[in-house]
């Protein structure tokens, strides 16, 4: 098996020459061209562009927002990929037998997941599809059972055909990861570069089942190579079920919503974190769980982040508690399970000498792109300076020591962090967030300003990437609620603002990035007077997509009158801007508005 060729590396450029109009032919090698409208969860991948120097591959649909192929089609320089958004751009279509068509859904890649022993990844996309994923195996085939093998890769006479070609495989041995194939026919197909991560499927009774991927092949019969065997190694899959179930669950694409999160502070100095799960009509469920011992915290110095700090595919949440000494900050992790509910906090670091709780303005990112949600956090020093820190996730959801990677004396220009509001996104679509911050100058201007993060999880200079002089129009920008997320859907994080107009009247702005990490002036889409929502400072927001569309929502938390609490989402367009308002959660009992710490409201 060893001497077997790794079937990735198909050239983007071939990929462009063979969609410009060559007629389908029939391979895996002397297989069949699949029919429009069969095997619809088989995806091609395209990993990189021309300039590049990219590949594509062959993947199969898991699950409405993962695709599963071979770790090789990510592969830089020999190294494995790593987990994380993947280090070239990837496009994959699923759904499509012939490139060259239009049916079926196009997506591009948001994160891999590698296997840590097998030539296999998980790849998440940026949106569900509505296709329907194949099933997996859950029994591992036998010697002499027959599997059907597909792929878009090469045959005896095209570098690239542009169609989904299958043939019939015979399972000659069994091992631990791996099979041996050949194919059955009197011609005997075989597997070609850019069928790597291509589905072995079972088909017995009308029932479909993923077995394994396509790993490696002495590739006789391909184009371009000499060689005579054509028999093949695939990748198991039948026995990484509960694998894949960790990050890919299966069900439908209206299942793949994100969840709201909030830390309420009881009177005692416990908090207790809380998830509210959301249906498919978009209403929303209260799961808590883990509410903390009695003490452990000073309810008036909390703040709450959200993320994926272990990297396992779950919102979880991160509480800075400020002891009731003003030196003593700690960090304490809630892990979100699998229901809903939360873990035990489990504290990950303690400072008496970091400084103290009001010099410190955080937010929360993955800013080296290995798939964990970090922290960063801006302090004002006592003589005006500000450092910018970065707080690192570990696999366990934890955090090492916080490293400063960006520092500016005291000016003029900065001044104090009460004049920043921040916030975090991949501003730059380059797989890292970065670290952006409202400014309100002295003269009530307002500009918006961001750190490009590095591969180590560090900033570089500050940049200002929108400006505006003062003026009626925005008059204060101590008015402006904020919350970020990638409301258009274009992989780049962008800014929604609340604004509280002089006249009473409320809307919701958006700043949009740009490709180079500037950002687009902002637009208006929802307006309310204020007898049409209600009291702007009862109002706070966070971000995340709700409804499962691939674009980040808005929800709205409000504190009635009565004392009542209501959560309102506001659903994101094509363009960023959002919808009316629409109460999804509201309950009389709760608790207090005041006590409630909504994950990442930068208030």
């Amino acid at each position: 098996m060893r001497n077997r060729t790794i079937l990735a590396g198909l050239t983007i450029s071939a990929v462009a020459v063979g969609l410009a109009g060559s007629a389908p032919a029939l391979a895996v090698v002397n297989g069949s061209a699949v029919a429009d409208g069969t095997y619809g969860f088989v995806a091609h991948v395209a990993v990189g562009t021309p300039e590049t120097g990219g590949q594509a591959c062959t993947g199969a649909l898991v699950d409405p927002q993962w695709v599963i192929t071979a770790a090789a089609c990510f592969a830089v320089d020999g190294q494995a990929p790593a987990a994380g958004k993947p280090s070239r751009p990837t496009t994959v279509t699923i759904g499509r037998a012939d490139l060259s068509g239009t049916a079926g859904q196009v997506r591009t890649a948001a994160r891999l997941v590698p296997h840590p022993s097998r030539d296999v990844v998980l790849v998440r996309l940026n949106q569900p599809t509505t296709v329907t994923p194949v099933a997996l195996a859950a029994t591992a085939p036998a010697t002499g059972d027959l599997l059907r093998v597909a792929g878009y890769g090469r045959t005896a006479t095209e570098w690239v055909p542009g169609r989904l070609h299958s043939a019939q495989f015979q399972v000659n041995t069994v091992g631990a990861g791996l099979l041996d194939v050949a194919g059955v026919t009197e011609n005997q197909p075989g597997v070609c570069k850019g069928d790597a991560g291509g589905p072995a499927l079972r088909e017995t009774g009308g029932v479909t089942e993923l077995v394994a991927i396509n790993h490696a092949s002495w590739q006789g019969g391909c184009i371009g190579v000499d060689e005579t065997r054509r028999d093949a190694t695939e990748t198991r899959i039948d026995d990484l079920g509960s694998w894949i179930r960790t990050y890919a669950p299966g069900g439908l694409a209206e299942d793949h919503r994100d969840d709201v999160k909030m830390v309420y502070s009881y009177a005692d100095g416990s908090v207790g974190p809380f998830t509210f799960t959301t249906a498919a009509d978009g209403a929303m469920t209260a799961r808590g769980g883990c509410r903390t011992a009695v003490g452990l915290y000073n309810v008036n110095r909390l703040k709450t982040f959200k993320g994926d700090f272990n990297g396992d595919g779950r919102i979880d949440q991160v509480v800075l508690n400020g002891v009731a000494d003003a030196q003593t900050l700690t960090l304490d992790t809630f892990l979100t399970n699998a229901d809903g509910t939360c873990s035990a906090g489990v504290r990950s670091w303690t400072s008496t000498t970091f400084g103290t709780y009001e010099r410190l303005l955080m937010t929360s990112g993955d800013y080296n792109g290995d798939g964990r949600t970090d922290l960063a956090g801006f302090y004002n020093y006592a003589n005006a300076s500000i450092g910018l820190f970065t707080w690192i996730a570990r696999a366990d959801g934890t955090f090492g020591s916080p490293t400063r990677s960006w520092f500016n004396d005291a000016t003029p220009y900065w001044g104090e962090i009460a004049r920043m509001k921040v916030f975090s996104g991949d501003f730059n679509g380059d797989g890292r967030d970065d670290v952006g911050s409202f400014y309100k100058y002295a003269d009530n201007s307002v500009g918006i300003y961001s750190w490009t993060s590095t591969v180590a999880g560090g900033f570089g200079e500050d940049a200002r990437v929108w400006s505006v002089p003062a003026s009626p129009y925005w008059g204060d920008p101590d008015r402006l609620r904020i919350a970020a997320g990638d409301f258009n859907g274009d992989g780049r994080g962008d800014v929604a603002g609340f604004y509280n107009y002089a006249s009473g009247e409320l809307a919701m702005l958006t700043w949009t990035a740009k490709a180079d990490g500037t950002f687009n002036s902002p637009f208006s889409s929802y307006k309310s007077t204020t007898s049409g929502w209600g009291s702007w400072d009862r109002t706070r927001f966070t971000s995340g997509d709700f409804n499962g569309d691939g674009r980040d929502d808005l929800a709205a938390l409000y504190g009635y009158a009565d004392g009542s609490l209501g959560l309102h989402t506001l659903v994101a367009n094509e363009q960023g801007g959002f919808a009316s308002p629409v109460r999804s959660w509201t309950s009389a009992t709760f608790g207090s508005y005041a006590s409630i710490n909504l994950a990442e409201d930068p208030v």
